[in-house]
């Protein structure tokens, strides 16, 4: 590799996600990438470099740049060594197009090697890239962001659960029924509520959630017991002197470098009055900001410092009540799921998804088929089984990790998928069927004569939202890890709406897609659009994606 030595270079991606070396060499920056425990992969028409970082343990494919144009949208970084891109200068700007189209929304395009980079990249610069900074022979281009999502119409929870991923004891004032404590679970953060309602806590209680009945006196007596306490809902019907009791009263409970998130109307002690009172209280590096999802509350982010109080605050009564929230609302609307995640076998918070979906639409012969389910334990159906829900599970290669869960072994495909069905009795129009088959999963469903009620199918999130792919039909595919497996969310919208079915939710995770049949759907519904419903690579709630394999292309289907 020539130009600036690795290290600082690696430096320039620290804390990214996905980062693609082009013309990598022997992969001296993937390496160096590695080290600060950067996904990477890099790409090389050396047929001898690819050896060598693969002997290094690296991920590495080899090709050239212009392979990059069937891979769209998958990286948050990309650094290109032009000096050993043969032409680059000729196609400048169909080789800046290819590899800004290949950087998510806000990614780093650097380019080395050469001088005048910056003139040439001015000279042919595409749409949706500008210049960031530049030197003699080096060009830093970022892509343009994405328009603002669509504000959404109910209580969101994502965008502040999220803010508590690594703690491992957190706290809800003002739990309600318990949706925040949902969130936390899916995300393996370990959380207990307190709520002045007593019938709201009752039916938290009633949910196997760990919540008390009391106000937010009770941290009085408890120093340093939490490490992230979450406010929501409750400010809005405290005054100023009340709300700095609160703080004071979380602050005591915070351990040191605990974290505390606010959130509240935006009509309700705007954020230079919160500000000033978290300060006061002992709290620093506070920050205010809205969520693009949630315009009309805003939240207050802070750390409890290190400073120990010289004094504990009173046991003063602070009313926890959230009863008239809307977060603890029941579902009213196919497009208020966010909400309802909830994890108790699933993998993520398609449990409470499923649920929610049946409390709205109604059952009919409770008939349960999931095939792709793993062990049977964490998967869909687990929790409808458990509920008494009949059903089949099926997959080509897992073994049960229960008594419970009868697994039928099939290798499942699109050809023999109908007779599978009939030769397990299944009815025809079960109430669900789940596909996670790591694979096929459009060429089945498309096959699929079966009309479930409701359909949950894991689409390829690493896959743009407007592009309809998947990969070729083959019976014997199995999953290597990589992002080469399954469809795009836009291939399986379509292949839905023409067997009838409309996209209604995606989990936060970014994982499954919810499908409800059209006859089913309440009367005057309008689906979302796929850009509203669409959620990115957030893999095990953590932000994580497949490393891309740059060595295979997906079909594109209509």
């Amino acid at each position: 590799m020539t130009g600036p030595s690795a290290q600082p270079l690696a430096g320039l991606f620290r804390g990214f996600r996905m980062v693609l070396s082009v013309q990598c060499g022997e992969g001296d920056l993937l390496a160096a990438l590695a080290e600060l425990q950067v996904p990477c992969v890099g790409l090389d028409r050396d047929e001898d470099n690819v050896g060598s970082c693969r002997e290094r343990k690296l991920v590495a494919w080899q090709g050239e740049w212009r392979t990059l144009a069937f891979h769209r949208r998958k990286f948050d970084g990309i650094h290109v060594d032009v000096t050993r891109v043969d032409d680059w200068d000729a196609e400048f700007g169909m080789f800046l197009g290819i590899l800004g189209d290949a950087l998510l929304p806000q990614g780093l395009l650097v380019l080395s090697g050469a001088t005048d980079l910056r003139e040439a990249a001015e000279a042919a610069l595409p749409a949706g890239l500008e210049i960031h900074t530049s030197s003699r022979s080096a060009v830093l281009l970022s892509r343009r962001p994405d328009p603002a999502p669509k504000p959404s119409e109910f209580p969101v929870l994502a965008p502040y659960a999220d803010a508590f991923a690594g703690c491992s004891n957190v706290l809800d004032l003002g739990c309600g029924v318990g949706r925040f404590l949902d969130a936390l679970h899916v995300r393996d953060v370990a959380g207990s509520g307190i709520e002045s309602d007593p019938d709201l806590a009752s039916e938290c209680q009633a949910r196997g959630l760990h919540a008390e009945h009391g106000d937010a006196g009770l941290l009085a007596s408890r120093p340093g017991r939490y490490d992230g306490i979450h406010v929501g809902g409750i400010l809005e019907a405290l005054s100023v002197e009340s709300a700095e009791r609160l703080l004071a009263l979380c602050h005591h409970a915070l351990a040191s470098r605990g974290r505390l998130l606010v959130r509240t109307a935006k009509a309700t002690h705007g954020p230079d009055t919160l500000m000033h009172m978290v300060q006061t209280a002992g709290f620093e590096n506070a920050e205010t900001g809205v969520a693009p999802q949630d315009p009309s509350n805003y939240f207050l982010f802070a750390t409890r410092s290190e400073v120990e109080s010289e004094t504990s605050p009173a046991s003063h009564e602070v009313p926890c009540d959230t009863s008239s929230h809307g977060i603890n609302g029941p579902l009213t609307s196919l497009a208020d799921l966010e909400r309802h995640e909830r994890r108790v076998f699933s993998q993520g918070g398609e449990d409470g998804v499923i649920a929610a979906i049946f409390e709205l639409i109604g059952t009919t012969n409770r008939h349960y088929v999931e095939f792709g389910c793993g062990d049977g334990v964490q998967c869909n159906t687990a929790k409808l089984r458990k509920d008494g829900w009949d059903g089949l599970l099926m997959d080509g290669m897992a073994t049960p990790a229960t008594d419970e869960a009868v697994i039928h072994k099939e290798w499942i495909t699109a050809d023999n998928i109908d007779e599978l069905f009939r030769k397990h009795g299944v009815p025809d129009e079960p109430d669900l069927v789940s596909i996670d088959l790591d694979g096929n999963d459009y060429w089945v469903w498309q096959k699929l004569s079966s009309r479930p009620r409701v359909v949950v199918a894991e689409y390829n999130a690493n896959l743009a939202v407007d592009q309809a792919l998947t990969i070729p039909h083959d019976p014997e595919h199995q999953w290597d890890g990589s992002d080469y497996y399954g469809a795009s969310l836009r291939a399986l919208e379509s292949l839905g709406r023409a067997k009838g079915y409309r996209l209604v939710y995606c989990n936060a995770a970014g994982v499954n897609a919810f499908f409800v049949r059209e006859d089913c759907l309440p009367d005057g519904f309008e689906p979302p659009t796929i850009g509203d419903v669409y959620r990115a690579p957030n893999f095990w709630y953590r932000g994580y994606r497949q490393l891309p394999n740059l060595a295979r292309r997906m079909d594109e289907v209509h």
